[in-house]
């Protein structure tokens, strides 16, 4: 039928007027019409002057009777920020092009003109503008070239953070110019993004750079917002109510959907009757701390009637919320403006605007709510960050090029797959995603957002797991948690609770797609010591004892059983009195070289009384022990903490952890490992056997330097340290060999051999000790 001509029709949005529009950003397709039917599609706030439906690759009539664009102006809700701003490039072509020519206001699109920044030809070049403070920024338009070289700003991108670390290519990623036309102008969206730096950088090619222009469109955003590492719209998986409805027009739930129009007959506006102090609430599914409420008012009409709104967050349900700590009151109301109020990271579930006072009715189109998820049993790691950003991401299978695995760590909290910032695997059996950390971290939780266009429950059941091993392609590692519930959009907290590892993994056990629209990983490093290859824990086999005990549950033998609980209720952890000067130490029965200690702290309560607790090693019983070599000291400490101390080889027989001076404390641990190598079998020893090797002659195959002499190994100093002039070195040989001269036979019981410290402890594996009273290279009389 003629109605279905219009089926396969792409709406696109944009600035552009290359291919007379149809290049610009695609909201949707319409799949499917009938005589009576009136397709919608959905655009999620692109901003845009020019709406083009087409019809691609084939020839066709396009028919339709109506077209009706639901949006907001960008100009009536924020201003041009970037003429005040102070702007650098990269480098000055000539002092024609300078930086600031790019925010002069002059949009002259001709280079001559004198109204264009461009750098010389530089490898990721870059134009910087400094807001002097955050800001929301929606939008960022760029005007090219018209007279030539409109191709230069193809694959440019625009990032917007409050760093300039690597000339600001590490924030946040608005968008990239795929498509240029002589003069061509292009809007990019960042959607509300923070940020002080706005960089426009070409990466990856040498190339000028060439900007016409550059609006920023945004607001200041208040001084007192904390810095959260991830803040989204909570208020779309939350619960909305108010004190009354006008009608099915003005229901609660429209001030959290994803309408942004002002229009209330456009079912996007809340409305309460008229009343004595009316008020709307949206409840959220757990604890947030809160950063920003933003509120929209009416665009139609009675902006007058949100004067006088107050912004409220907090915990407390008591007169339905509205008695919750004030964020702010509204002034000034007019049509379609955007409110922002700042509420300082106040810990809430319910957000509330309320008109105190006389009989009114309260109406508004949309409410933001901005904050992170708060969970006590997650504790930070003091100096963790978001250390996925710079890891690699892989998956079980890729649907297609818009569900690319490194999309879950690119930066961006946008939830929408079809704006390529999501992942997608194929419909397969136990479907994974993974991020490589480079590296060993110490991780406190995983934020995981899921998608909010569609499909919620894929991610229902989806565990998250941490280590090092790619076993099972790393989904046998430890499991931090499971997530038990999701909705359109839903943000996860994963507890990892200070576990150690490399890969972080997403799995689902379910025949299902898996989709992530980001991950984030909280972390710090672990700290690196000088570690041997076959260490083991041998504090597993140590004799312990404590300073004093508290009850049978804290035995000193509790930190070395293998169990690392962290609860004290499981009779996992130790517990002294509460004395001055508490120590524990365990008894490695012989003198080894370790290489880190590690300690489990408590998790259910007392963290801190681990605070400035030291780690001690050494051969001496001397005060206990507390008086032997200190490895290293713990400052700070969190539920569950562990905590990783180096000793570098250092050797001894007795481990000790003491919390020194005068006041009194209790010492608890919940498990102490000792990371050092089993000596080797015990050789059989002679009652007057000496080191006779200090009265030999040492030759060598050949000698790197006066430094590196044959006698440096049978000077009877130890130290490891080449430079110390106390070791040989031979050039690269191909078989080189050190050999001793005792110059009379002995009966040899054992040899000893110090390597290097400072460097290069590989090059002595696989070298052969040989004994014997021949000299030639091909002997049987030696023997090894």
């Amino acid at each position: 039928m003629w109605y279905s001509m219009i089926v396969g029709a792409e709406v696109r949005v944009g600035n552009s007027l290359i291919g007379n529009g149809n290049k610009n950003y695609m909201c949707g397709t319409v799949n499917a019409t009938s005589s009576d039917s009136f397709p919608t599609v959905c655009c999620h706030g692109v901003v845009g002057r020019y709406v083009n439906v087409v019809i691609p690759d084939k020839p066709q009539y396009l028919v339709f009777c109506e077209v009706e664009v639901y949006a907001v102006p960008v100009t009536c809700v924020q201003k041009n920020v970037a003429l005040k701003s102070k702007v650098s490039q990269s480098s000055i072509y000539e002092p024609l092009s300078l930086a600031m020519k790019a925010i002069d206001g002059n949009k002259d699109n001709i280079y001559s003109s004198g109204s264009c920044a461009h750098t010389r030809y530089d490898y990721n070049a870059w134009w910087r503008a400094d807001l002097q403070a955050s800001h929301i920024v929606s939008a960022v338009t760029v005007f090219n070239r018209r007279d030539c070289c409109h191709q230069r700003l193809q694959g440019a991108e625009i990032h917007l953070g409050d760093s300039v670390l690597n000339n600001g290519r590490d924030g946040y990623r608005c968008g990239v110019i795929t498509y240029t036309a002589p003069g061509s102008v292009h809007t990019i969206c960042c959607n509300g993004r923070k940020g002080r730096y706005l960089t426009i950088t070409i990466p990856g090619r040498q190339e000028y750079l060439t900007l016409c222009e550059v609006e920023i469109n945004g607001l200041p955003i208040p001084p007192c917002l904390p810095n959260y590492y991830t803040e989204s719209n909570v208020a779309l998986i939350g619960k909305a109510t108010q004190s009354s409805t006008l009608d099915s027009l003005g229901v609660a739930e429209h001030g959290i959907n994803d309408n942004y129009s002002p229009h209330y007959f456009k079912s996007a506006c809340t409305s309460t009757r008229k009343e004595a102090r009316p008020w709307w609430r949206v409840e959220l599914p757990g604890r947030y701390a809160i950063t920003t409420v933003i509120v929209v008012n009416r665009g139609d009409c009675c902006p007058e009637r949100l004067n006088g709104a107050q912004v409220r967050a907090g915990e407390s349900q008591e007169d339905n919320g509205n008695v919750n700590p004030r964020c702010g009151t509204i002034a000034n109301a007019s049509r379609g403006t955007y409110h922002y109020f700042c509420c300082c990271g106040k810990k809430a579930r319910y957000i509330n605007i309320v008109l105190p006072g006389r009989s009114r009715v309260l109406s508004m189109c949309k409410v933001d709510v901005s904050g992170v998820p708060v969970a006590e049993d997650c504790p930070r790691i003091p100096g963790d960050k978001n250390v996925a950003l710079r890891g690699e991401a892989t998956q079980s299978s890729t649907y297609s090029g818009l569900g690319e695995a490194g999309n879950a760590i690119d930066g961006s909290w946008n939830a929408y797959l079809f704006q390529s910032s999501c992942t997608l695997t194929q419909y397969q059996q136990a479907p994974w995603w993974r991020v490589d950390l480079h590296g060993k971290y110490q991780v406190s939780a995983v934020l995981i957002r899921n998608r909010q266009d569609c499909c919620k429950n894929r991610l229902e059941r989806a565990e998250v797991h941490l280590g090092s091993s790619l076993v099972n392609n790393g989904n046998s590692n430890y499991r931090c948690g499971i997530i038990q519930s999701t909705s359109l959009g839903s943000i996860h907290l994963i507890c990892c609770g200070g576990q150690v590892g490399q890969y972080v993994n997403v799995v689902s056990p379910k025949t299902v797609f898996l989709t992530l629209c980001e991950v984030e990983v909280y972390g710090v490093p672990v700290p690196k010591c000088r570690r041997f290859r076959k260490e083991k824990n041998l504090a597993l086999l140590a004799l312990t004892s404590q300073s004093s005990t508290y009850e049978a549950a804290g035995q000193a033998s509790h930190a070395i059983d293998g169990n690392r609980s962290p609860y004290y209720i499981m009779k996992s952890c130790t517990h002294t009195l509460h004395e001055v000067s508490p120590w524990w130490q365990a008894d490695l029965r012989m003198s080894v070289h370790v290489s880190a200690i590690k300690l489990f702290n408590r998790r259910d309560c007392c963290h801190k009384r681990l605070v400035g607790a030291e780690v001690r090693l050494g051969n001496s019983l001397a005060a206990n022990g507390n008086a032997n070599y200190r490895c290293g000291v713990i400052s700070v400490t969190w539920p569950g903490s562990v905590h990783t101390l180096c000793c570098n080889g250092r050797k001894g027989r007795y481990v000790n952890v003491v919390i020194p001076g005068k006041e009194k404390n209790i010492l608890t641990l919940c498990e102490v490992e000792v990371y050092a190598v089993c000596p080797p079998k015990t050789c059989p020893r002679f009652w007057n056997e000496t080191n006779v090797a200090l009265k030999g002659a040492a030759n060598q195959s050949s000698t790197f330097s006066p430094t590196g002499l044959a006698s440096n190994a049978i000077d009877g100093n130890q130290n490891p340290n080449y430079f110390s002039w106390s070791c040989s070195h031979t050039q690269k040989n191909f078989g080189p060999w050190w050999r001793l001269d005792l110059k009379t036979r002995f009966r040899i019981s054992w040899v000893l051999i110090v390597n290097r410290q400072d460097c290069c402890s590989e090059r002595l594996e696989g070298a052969e000790v040989l004994i014997g009273d021949g000299l030639l290279e091909q002997t049987d009389e030696n023997i090894w």
